[in-house]
């Protein structure tokens, strides 16, 4: 016997925090994104005018997944429409259902939304990577549910997989000559600044004795933010949203910051988060005057040596190619938009009644 249990208060995630933790590394390309942690971090930064609705899927009594969804109010005053969705920061986190069984937890879970209270216009299921982990499981679990969605781009992102690799040396070798030739000078380009240090910080999790944010090194990555080429974020919610997430990763030993410091001044950032092997990128940072892309491509291409060295298996690039993402990618992956607007669809029957009744009379 299956059934759904919904939880709509944030303080009764810890009801479920430890099937959560259990699901989470059976699903595929899990991330710390998908963490209960990372959850309620968001919820405690952006969670006000949001209705919660975590979708508990249980055999037998026990949870076989969860899906985590959110009703977000968006557009003008004349005209609001409430939006089911996944909750996400916009840094484009591959969001979703958690747990091995994905297929069962999402048609259960869409037909418990068909079937339950409809506080939502659209429901719109966001970051559905489609082509890989999807596997096209939730447009067929809507389109059983009677919710045949539309489908539009969401976000690009850019990966290298480094497992075919041993080395630098031969990743280089697998790209384009011109690609190839002006990556081989980026680590020098680095040197012409001065003197060349990389400070790379991978806690691990608190629970085996670690779990250090290093607050130093973020307070470097601030710095570098409020007086570098991309200027300071004014966002006070988001600055201290990330100033949250970092604490949060650090804690379940799933941050990578990499800081770049030349003649021993903070000079740029990679802000990464990591899971199994798996680097994301989030977000980066440039000193002013230190070059703009090419300097940005420096110190990605010298970040994405070491993760070789370290034996990383893939390296996501932080969602922006003006730190040269394509010169790097060897997988390019879309995101989608699947959009079912009830509003829509009753507007649709009407019509179809209408046409019906239009030729009963005639």
């Amino acid at each position: 016997m299956a059934d759904v249990i919904e939880l709509n208060d944030p303080s009764r995630l810890a009801e479920v925090r430890m099937a959560w933790n259990a699901l989470l590394p059976q699903t595929l390309g899990a991330s710390f994104f998908g963490s209960i942690d990372w959850l309620e971090t968001y919820w405690r930064s952006f969670g006000a005018g949001r209705r919660l609705r975590v979708l508990v899927v249980r055999a037998l009594g026990r949870p076989i997944g969860i899906v985590p969804l959110c009703v977000e109010s968006r557009g003008g005053r004349l005209r609001r429409t409430r939006v089911l969705t996944y909750p996400s920061d916009g840094d484009g986190a591959r969001l979703g259902p958690i747990g091995q069984n994905q297929t069962a937890a999402l048609l259960l879970a869409v037909r418990h939304i068909e079937q339950t209270e409809q506080d939502w216009d659209v429901f719109e299921p966001a970051g559905v990577a489609e082509d890989t982990t999807d596997r096209g499981r939730t447009r067929r679990a809507m389109r059983l549910a009677g919710m045949a969605p539309t489908r539009r781009p969401h976000q690009t992102r850019s990966s290298v997989d480094l497992t075919p690799f041993s080395g630098w040396g031969e990743y280089l070798a697998s790209r384009p000559s011109e690609q190839r030739d002006r990556l081989s000078r980026q680590p020098a380009r680095l040197a012409e600044w001065g003197r060349v240090e990389l400070v790379r910080h991978r806690p691990g999790p608190a629970n085996e004795g670690d779990g250090d944010p290093r607050w130093d090194l973020y307070d470097e990555t601030t710095a570098i933010d409020a007086a570098g080429e991309r200027g300071a974020s004014r966002d006070r919610a988001r600055s201290d949203y990330h100033a949250a997430l970092h604490g949060a990763a650090a804690r379940l030993g799933m941050l990578d910051l990499v800081v770049l410091r030349i003649d021993g001044r903070p000079a740029g950032y990679l802000y990464n988060v990591r899971y199994d092997g798996r680097v994301e990128g989030v977000r980066w940072g440039l000193a002013a005057g230190l070059g703009g892309a090419n300097t940005a491509e420096a110190l990605t291409a010298v970040a994405l040596r070491d993760s070789l060295r370290r034996g990383d298996q893939r390296f996501g690039l932080a969602p922006d190619d003006a730190m040269g993402a394509r010169s790097f990618a060897t997988h390019h992956e879309t995101t989608y938009r699947l959009r079912y607007d009830k509003r829509g669809a009753w507007l649709g029957l009407g019509g179809r009644y209408g046409q019906q009744g239009c030729r009963l009379l005639s």
